[in-house]
């Protein structure tokens, strides 16, 4: 079995200071699992890489969540892309923000009737952007179901043990910074030579791991991928940016988001050299991102 090991990235900082907005954070992220989780997507043929039909277990707790699969080779696709459409939820509206400082903040118009009138108001919310940190592990996994108390009644929760639960746990919480879901080396000689299109170079002094490459899957079995280079590449690689000039004032989350467009670069990049793709249009689709965002580089970030 596979698991995988998800932790929401920010969660417990926002709920500090926004517990609404921490709360709309979980919800969104869930909307997208409860959306694939439809009848119609649970079929393969119909929903492809946007399915979920190769997870066993989706069990949220608080900021993290448990992942299990059987399949590892689609479960990495499917999972590469609820983490990317999770983050585009909110996202997309941050290509363009309401203000640059604060690219999380959204005016949203609330319509009501009030004496036979429609009243149309407006409010700020914070959209903050879904992002997970991770490790995927696997071995034998024992399920079970221990009793306890919710809201007064009894209930059964499912509950999970076994080396790879705790391998996943401490690949997530191994210090890596920013969005990365790192995968152990147990999992790596089970991964065909498709799904590896989704999967870094292996790293650490023994290279014992290695990365998901989730970004790639907007290239995943494409047949254009020009259009997608220059479309949902370049969309992503705009919001990464505009995140991380808004919060270059906060060292810590500064290099989340450093991070992130890091990832977001590697991602597209070895897929287009592992494909043999026009990497001189790869590069200047990056350096018109730059420009847009009137940067000229970001140090560190292209090595």
């Amino acid at each position: 079995m596979y698991i995988a090991y998800l932790d929401l990235l920010g969660f417990s900082y926002f709920v500090e200071s926004d517990l609404e907005g921490a709360n709309r954070l979980l919800s969104s992220y869930l909307q997208i699992f409860n959306f694939r989780n439809q009848p119609y997507y649970r079929n393969e043929s119909r929903g492809g890489i946007f399915t979920i039909d190769s997870i066993q277990d989706f069990i949220p707790f608080s900021d993290s969540v448990v992942i299990t699969s059987e399949d590892i080779n689609s479960f990495l696709p499917q999972l590469s892309r609820f983490l990317l459409d999770s983050f585009l939820y909110h996202g997309k509206s941050m290509r363009f923000p309401e203000r640059a400082e604060s690219p999380h903040e959204t005016t949203v118009s609330n319509v009501e009737i009030e004496n036979a009138q429609i009243v149309t108001t407006q409010s700020l919310q914070n959209w903050y952007p879904v992002l997970f940190r991770g490790g995927i592990s696997s071995g034998e996994v024992n399920r079970g179901i221990v009793p306890s108390i919710y809201n007064a009644s009894n209930y059964e929760y499912p509950i999970f043990t076994g080396m790879p639960v705790v391998q996943a746990v401490r690949l997530e919480q191994s210090g890596h910074q920013g969005p990365r879901i790192l995968i152990n080396s147990g999992v790596i000689s089970d991964i065909n030579d498709n799904a590896s299109l989704l999967v870094g170079p292996q790293f650490d002094m023994n290279n014992e791991h290695t990365e998901l490459y989730w970004p790639a899957i907007i290239f995943y079995n494409t047949e254009d991928y020009e259009s997608n280079l220059k479309n949902e590449f370049a969309e992503l690689f705009d919001i990464s940016i505009v995140l991380w000039k808004a919060y270059r004032i906060n060292s810590r989350i500064e290099r989340q988001y450093f991070n992130f467009m890091r990832l977001i670069y590697k991602s597209g990049k070895s897929i287009f050299e592992r494909n043999n793709w026009d990497m001189e249009m790869f590069r200047e689709t990056v350096n018109t991102c730059f420009r847009v965002a009137e940067l000229t580089e970001v140090s560190g970030l292209l090595d």
